[in-house]
């Protein structure tokens, strides 16, 4: 079902406004996490404001997704962890990630994994809902001095 779920969510998001433009946004899932539906929902919802997203295979190592972020020159990097993920893991993974982007690049973390981090490290911003995200993603372009892209009238 989630393949399917995947799927569908991929092929609305190859439509919706953000589609064509540059990627503002990186979606990935953290070394040793599979579980990738959740960055299907998030590249949905920003696709759908606007904002183009590129996602990344899940379970990449910091260095790999770092230099992803430098080379598309993206605003934010989002990560998404499951609840099977372990805790302490994602709290040393959230901590040696910032560390290895950029300042000017906001990171991102979402799912039901982040729930049971205890401390979240500096630098890094969680959300509990999509609203959320889609109000922070927004914010990237206002502070950036640029609009998001709009649909055109057909």
């Amino acid at each position: 079902y989630s393949a399917v779920l995947d799927s569908l969510l991929m092929r609305e998001t190859s439509l919706s406004i953000g589609a064509v433009a540059q990627p503002s946004v990186l979606l990935t899932t953290p070394a040793g996490e599979q579980h990738t539906l959740g960055l299907s929902m998030v590249s949905a919802v920003l696709g759908a404001a606007g904002s183009a997203c590129l996602r990344l295979q899940g379970g990449l190592p910091i260095s790999e997704i770092a230099s992803a972020a430098e080379v598309y020159r993206v605003r934010a990097v989002g990560v998404s962890a499951t609840c099977l993920y372990p805790p302490k893991i994602l709290a040393e993974f959230m901590r040696a990630l910032r560390n290895a982007l950029s300042p000017n690049v906001a990171l991102w973390f979402g799912g039901s994994g982040v729930n049971k981090v205890c401390r979240i490290p500096p630098g890094v911003t969680v959300f509990a809902s999509m609203n959320e995200l889609r109000d922070a993603c927004v914010s990237l372009y206002t502070l950036g001095e640029q609009t998001l892209p709009t649909r055109k009238a057909m």
